[in-house]
């Protein structure tokens, strides 16, 4: 499958998490979610490339045909979470734009929002991040929609920071997002090292720190 078709069906993924239509479109997208919510169970459990097909529709009570009406193959599990992941940037976006609450707020929501799933168990989450840097298609979608697409509505998250006097603006708004994602991604990875407590506090305690340099005033600034 090419690039440009997988992408084409992670865009049909994504309408279809974003637009539900009627009852009998509830009843798919409820499939759907019930095919992901198994498959990442037992990616948990056994691992990404040890997990069947097979597996995922006896766990999630479905004939074995029922899941490529979802899913092209295994691997776009992981697209869809991609797709599902890059809807969480979108939203914090939105309500960015909206100017009702602080941006340190919202991007610590969407932060714990982002990591809530592969934060179940430090099994789920090392499973999941071989599988997307071992795939080759999938390290591709996930390059495109999330440090591609993902990063940019980031930036003009930072972006409106800026512009409400909110975050600094000696750095660029994308450099920041570039910031922020690899600060996400490195918690999550060390935290599968050494998941001595929760991910929610560590994940806490970086942000902090992470928006005190960031922030207008902040003391990254005045050491300057």
């Amino acid at each position: 499958m090419t690039n440009s078709q997988i992408c084409l069906v992670v865009t049909k993924i994504k309408i279809e998490v974003a637009e539900p239509a009627g009852r009998r479109e509830r009843k798919r997208l409820e499939t759907r979610e019930k095919l992901f919510q198994a498959a990442v169970q037992l990616f948990a459990k056994q691992g990404f490339a040890a997990t069947k097909v097979e597996d995922i529709t006896e766990a999630a009570d479905v004939a074995k045909g029922t899941f490529f009406n979802y899913f092209p193959s295994k691997e776009h599990v992981l697209m869809y979470f991609a797709s599902r992941q890059l809807g969480k940037v979108e939203a914090c976006m939105e309500k960015a734009k909206e100017g009702k609450e602080p941006i340190d707020r919202l991007l610590r929501v969407m932060a714990h929002d982002l990591l809530s799933l592969p934060a179940r168990t430090p099994d789920l989450a090392r499973s999941m991040m071989g599988s997307f840097m071992g795939n080759e298609e999938v390290r591709n979608v996930i390059r495109e929609e999330i440090a591609g697409r993902g990063r940019n509505l980031l930036a003009q998250v930072f972006e409106i920071a800026q512009k409400r006097g909110e975050a600094r603006r000696d750095v660029a708004p994308y450099e920041m997002a570039r910031v922020f994602q690899q600060t996400m991604f490195g918690t999550m990875l060390l935290w599968t090292l050494n998941p001595a407590e929760p991910l929610s506090g560590i994940l806490d305690r970086t942000i902090s720190v992470l928006w005190n340099g960031m922030r207008a005033g902040g003391d990254a600034q005045k050491r300057k």
